[in-house]
């Protein structure tokens, strides 16, 4: 009996495992993306010292494709494609990025989100110094950072971890250490011109924009995904017309012509009278008519 309960036990949480690698959330979902974006602008408002001047965040389509490239290659070190121009991006290059690996169970994006800005016990205000990792940090608050774009995949191993959640956030603009990240002040205080206090952050409905980028996947995703792009799609067009084109200007000639022969069939034609010629004179390399004005 303990056997086959040992068994069962062995089975079930095979079981269980199987579901818990399959899961990972689509960067396009809806409740995805609300979560990611949320819990940043909503971390961006509790600052010590306050911040005057923070942007507002959104998402973007580009940055998760990035994300998403990156976090199933399963590997534990940063993007390295981050500084090349459109490698990482259709428009933007220099992008910030921030990860969180763990296990299945422990994951959520508001949980990895807050992981990062737990960092701020490492950070002083005052000397722009960090006594330990603050860099993620700094991403996570940077004051001109005002798009971003996350994604998440389920991996067998990273680094020396095993059954984990490999999650990526990509940011535009990106953090650095060469300033504080934003500053002092009451919010909304020194926004830029043209924006306006949305959630005690600077809002500006024109820099908000969201942008897609259907044709657009990073180079070096592996598998890359087979799309066709408008220069696709319009030489694609353009040979169907003219095979078309192709096939009326034949239909119009034999329409003209009804007496026309294609080359094959000459070539049949001519073949046939040989082997008639053959067939009655075997001995004479003439035509049946040469033959008979000879005799």
């Amino acid at each position: 009996m303990s056997i086959w309960l040992r068994i069962f036990c062995l089975l079930f949480f095979s079981c269980q495992r199987s579901k818990s690698l399959s899961y990972a959330p689509i960067y396009k979902d809806q409740e995805f993306i609300f979560e990611c974006v949320d819990v940043h602008n909503l971390l961006r408002t509790q600052l010590h010292p306050p911040a005057a001047n923070l942007q507002y965040i959104t998402w973007d389509e580009g940055l998760a494709k990035t994300a998403k490239a990156w976090a199933k290659r399963c590997h534990p070190g940063h993007n390295t494609h981050l500084e090349n121009i459109r490698q990482s991006h259709p428009i933007f290059n220099g992008l910030g990025e921030n990860i969180w690996t763990g296990p299945i169970y422990l994951y959520s994006p508001r949980l990895a989100v807050k992981s990062w800005f737990s960092e701020e016990q490492f950070y002083d205000f005052q000397t722009n110094t960090c006594s330990r990792v603050c860099s993620s940090y700094i991403q996570v608050v940077w004051d001109t950072t005002y798009k971003i774009g996350c994604a998440a995949a389920t991996c067998p191993r990273v680094g020396n971890l095993t059954d984990v959640i490999h999650f990526i956030c990509n940011y535009v603009l990106s953090g650095n250490t060469n300033r504080r990240p934003y500053k002092e002040g009451k919010f909304c205080t020194q926004c830029s011109k043209g924006d306006k206090c949305l959630d005690m952050l600077c809002s500006n409905s024109e820099r908000e924009k969201l942008k897609h980028y259907p044709f657009w996947y990073p180079e070096w995703e592996v598998p890359r995904p087979v799309v066709c792009d408008l220069r696709c799609l319009s030489c694609l067009t353009f040979r169907i017309i003219l095979f078309m084109l192709a096939v009326l200007i034949v239909f119009l000639l034999q329409h003209k012509f009804p007496n026309i022969q294609l080359e094959k069939d000459i070539l049949l034609i001519t073949t046939e009278k040989e082997t008639v010629s053959k067939e009655y004179y075997p001995g004479s390399n003439q035509t049946p008519q040469q033959e008979e004005n000879r005799v």
